[in-house]
């Protein structure tokens, strides 16, 4: 689910609410942050003024793979220690909230099938919450059929 604005309305920006909420949080600047903002997998680094496009909500297009894993790794860098399950879980949150914010997919849900498996689905938000609720139970079926040995 996409984080909330106060008065209780889906962010339409969640990335980009979510790293300036991050700031605010920690009281990192931009630089500082960026700092910390290092790709595990390719050494790519992101500088201070794309970290402010993002919160500024100035990207015009989702970003990189690589972008996305360093943005988790720098949010990991308030942490003594992670474990590598954490991050890969950081790095999916990451890629669901530019999902709803670069693709307009509404909200978006993901069911765990098991294995590490995940079904990924868009939840309109114009639908009423009893239908959200119904459609959130079906694809929770979904997955444990998929679960289930043939």
């Amino acid at each position: 689910m996409p984080p909330r604005d106060i008065d209780d309305t889906a962010s339409e920006q969640p990335l980009s609410d979510y790293v300036q909420a991050y700031l605010d949080r920690t009281g990192l600047s931009r630089r500082q942050f960026a700092s910390q903002c290092r790709d595990p997998e390719t050494g790519q680094t992101l500088n201070h003024t794309y970290v402010g496009d993002l919160v500024g909500n100035r990207v015009p297009r989702a970003p990189e793979m690589w972008r996305l894993r360093a943005l988790a790794a720098g949010i990991a860098g308030d942490t003594v220690t992670e474990s590598m399950s954490d991050y890969r879980r950081r790095v999916e949150e990451m890629q669901r909230m530019a999902a709803i914010q670069w693709l307009d997919l509404g909200e978006v849900l993901r069911v765990n099938t098991g294995e590490g498996g995940w079904v990924t689905l868009s939840v309109p938000a114009d639908w009423s919450d009893r239908r959200r609720a119904r459609f959130i139970r079906l694809a929770e079926q979904l997955a444990r059929d998929l679960d289930e040995e043939d």
